[in-house]
């Protein structure tokens, strides 16, 4: 099989969200490092605009984008299926995609300019934390007014938050995991992006006297980082290059203007500050679309971006 990497930078909510899975699943894997900030040559040449989010998961020449592709693919090669999205129930999509939309929100939403700072100067290299401090400024003068996090005030996102925080806390009252079983699920994975990430800022100031949540976090804490080893920048490009994209499922040819050139706008929380990803599309199901593009340093590639994404950092 071909190697695991994960393209990933410090401090990242979903990039700690893959590497908790990958803890938890026991599986070997391979890091790049990027910054924190743009421009991110290695994941432009490989991913094109996507190269603005990470994490990304590389599988030779097989790109993978957003946290719920990711998931999907670590799932499979690993054998426990219910850290995809697509093995859930109605009913835990439904939770889901309400943690990963609503609640992400409302943690995003309530986010202290201090706050961020003080964390990410404390937590990560010093060179790191002021990419991302950069970077921040410069996306938040080009999009002003585009931010779906100003629809609401600091009052109306601190009662969504709580309201969550109370209803995790409540499940797990009786369960050591929110999929109400001995393992965790995919909704596990997505809440513990947003609390993982609220206790990193702020120790998870807003759930005071909830101490179920805390114990949760800990336990999903305690997956660790899994054996893995840094590569070079040179190493993921020779290879992708050394590689071909695995074959395509007959299921993804039915799909209209086939090998045509195409655009996919990613669509959650964090699409207003992305270019739309280019490609020629050559498959497309109802959960995602593949699209390929070829570079003189890598040949082709296949770029998977699911249909409804559920996150990655900008």
């Amino acid at each position: 099989m071909e190697k695991i990497i994960l393209h990933r930078n410090y401090g990242s909510p979903y990039c700690q969200k893959i590497i908790a899975m990958l803890g938890y699943c026991k599986l070997d894997w391979f890091s790049e490092l990027t910054s924190k900030g743009m421009p991110r040559p290695t994941q432009e040449i490989l991913a094109g605009n996507y190269s603005r989010r990470v994490p990304i998961l590389q599988i030779g020449s097989d790109i993978y984008c957003d946290t719920k592709e990711i998931c999907h693919q670590i799932a499979e090669i690993s054998g426990n299926k219910v850290l995809s999205y697509y093995h859930l129930t109605e009913e835990q999509q439904v939770f889901s995609d309400q943690l990963e939309f609503e609640f992400g929100k409302a943690v995003m939403g309530l986010l202290n300019p201090i706050e961020i700072i003080t964390s990410y100067f404390k937590h990560i290299p010093i060179k790191d934390a002021y990419e991302f401090i950069v970077d921040r400024l410069q996306v938040k003068k080009r999009t002003k007014g585009k931010n779906p996090l100003e629809e609401k005030s600091k009052d109306e996102w601190k009662s969504i938050l709580i309201y969550y925080l109370k209803m995790i806390d409540g499940i797990l009252e009786n369960h050591q995991f929110l999929s109400e079983n001995s393992v965790p699920s995919y909704v596990d994975l997505t809440a513990y992006t947003h609390v993982w990430y609220s206790y990193r800022l702020n120790h998870l100031k807003y759930a005071k006297g909830l101490p179920n949540i805390k114990k949760w976090l800990k336990r999903m804490d305690s997956f660790d980082i899994g054996n893995y080893k840094e590569l070079a920048k040179n190493e993921v490009i020779n290879i992708a290059l050394a590689s071909e994209p695995k074959l395509i499922d007959s299921s993804f040819l039915n799909a209209t203007k086939l090998n045509e050139e195409t655009s996919v706008v990613v669509n959650d929380e964090l699409a207003f500050i992305m270019n739309p990803v280019n490609g020629v599309l050559v498959g497309k199901d109802s959960k995602k679309t593949i699209l390929e593009r070829r570079h003189s340093k890598i040949g082709k590639v296949h770029i998977h971006v699911p249909l409804n994404c559920h996150g990655a950092c900008g």
